[in-house]
């Protein structure tokens, strides 16, 4: 089976760590905020009780990831002040204490909401990088629990990278597929602003009645090479840091169409930069290595290639992504992306093939595509094809992500 259709992401909103505002040198400090967003002691110009003077770049610099500065601060102010202090917990000053770990970011990484987001940890006197970031990370961007997945085989020649990845079977894989990729795939965020709009205008019981009649009409997508693009696109925003701005199931006039153009567009987010993201998904139970679907006009390196060199695709690609993020906090993102896209001669784009199969690793999938398509894909392109070996066959990938078992 193969799968082709421009499936388009929806969200993966970055959050900036908002401002806290400022309070009395002396006062008690108050307890740290449970996540890392909105109001936290460390965000830029946050200022809570005293340890704002240790935090600060008096004479020890930041206190980023890595940096020492922030402890040396903390101990000069508590020497200079006394107890009440960052750091203070020598004195024997109990009420001082926070009653949980204080954080902190590191401001130099929290632009554009992305992994770079690095969080340190007060205890005591030391600044460490908490083992729970990730887990705080993931569930901001809607994510679970780690996905179980080992890596079978791993290569790369010039621009280009192949991989081959198992995910296992558990708990892990159910959340993720009742969540995770039935949110992609179902689109929920659209369809709650669909039914919210639509509710505000109900005024009568019969127009009530109208309006239930109209959503319990709606066709849910159930084919598996969907599924297949929502896996691709889940997988990738946990894994490669993929920030979706818009979803494809949006752009269906009948509910059974199937959409022309590539399957995936969205950014990649590392440190202060985005890149444009552009890929194609192919789900196959093909048991020859490599399968039909990665071969021919139709075939995924065929489309890749085109994706890397055909401007009159792209620009159609911009001229479609343009208005799904204008005005909504994927602008910036878009405006960063393109920015580098052009200045880059038209380059600098992040590929991604992902295939998803139900059979047993074998390199063989990937080996040939990828070394064919480092002959054609220049820097500063980049180009990561992965095959996603799934615990459970590919026709049973409708019933998983509503809740069975395969």
């Amino acid at each position: 089976m193969l799968s082709s259709r421009p499936r388009v992401p929806a969200r993966a909103g970055p959050r900036g760590a908002s401002h806290g505002g400022a309070a009395r040198a002396r006062a008690p400090r108050p307890a740290a905020p449970a996540s890392p967003g909105g109001g936290a002691p460390g965000s830029p110009g946050g200022r809570a009780g005293g340890w704002r003077r240790a935090s600060s770049a008096r004479k020890g610099g930041s206190c980023g990831a890595g940096s020492s500065g922030g402890g040396r601060s903390a101990r000069s102010s508590h020497r200079r002040r006394g107890p009440g202090v960052a750091g203070d917990d020598a004195a024997g000053n109990a009420r001082n204490r926070p009653s949980a770990p204080r954080i902190i970011h590191d401001v130099t990484s929290t632009c554009l909401g992305s992994p770079a987001f690095r969080p340190l940890t007060m205890i005591g006197r030391l600044w460490i990088l908490p083992a729970t970031f990730e887990a705080r990370d993931r569930r901001s961007r809607g994510m679970t629990a780690p996905l179980p997945v080992s890596v079978s085989y791993a290569n790369q020649d010039k621009q280009v990278s192949w991989s081959g990845v198992s995910v296992q079977d558990g708990d892990a894989f159910s959340t993720f597929m009742t969540g995770e990729v039935a949110s992609r795939l179902r689109d929920y965020e659209g369809r709650a602003t669909f039914e919210a709009h639509l509710r505000g205008l109900v005024g009568t019981g019969f127009a009530h009645d109208s309006l239930e009649a109209i959503l319990a009409a709606e066709v849910t997508e159930e084919r598996d090479w969907a599924v297949g693009e929502a896996i691709a696109e889940a997988y990738l925003a946990r894994e490669h840091q993929i920030t979706w701005p818009w979803n494809m199931e949006r752009d269906k006039r009948n509910p059974n169409a199937s959409l022309p153009g590539a399957d995936l567009v969205g950014f990649r987010i590392q440190g202060n930069a985005a890149c444009l993201a552009l890929g194609e998904v192919k789900s196959s139970t093909d048991t020859n290595t490599p399968p039909g679907v990665m071969s021919g006009r139709s075939g995924m390196i065929h489309q890749i290639d085109n994706l890397a060199s055909n401007l009159s695709l792209l620009c159609q690609l911009l001229k479609w992504l343009l208005p799904r993020c204008k005005g909504t906090r994927h602008e910036s993102f878009f405006n960063s992306a393109i920015t580098l896209f052009l200045s880059s001669g038209n380059k600098a784009i992040a590929l991604f093939g992902v295939l998803v199969r139900d059979t047993q690793p074998n390199a063989l999938d990937l080996q040939s595509r990828g070394q064919s398509l480092a002959k054609r894909v220049q820097d500063p392109t980049t180009c990561h094809l992965v095959a996603l070996h799934l615990p459970c066959t590919i026709a049973s990938l409708p019933s998983r992500v509503a809740g069975g078992e395969a």
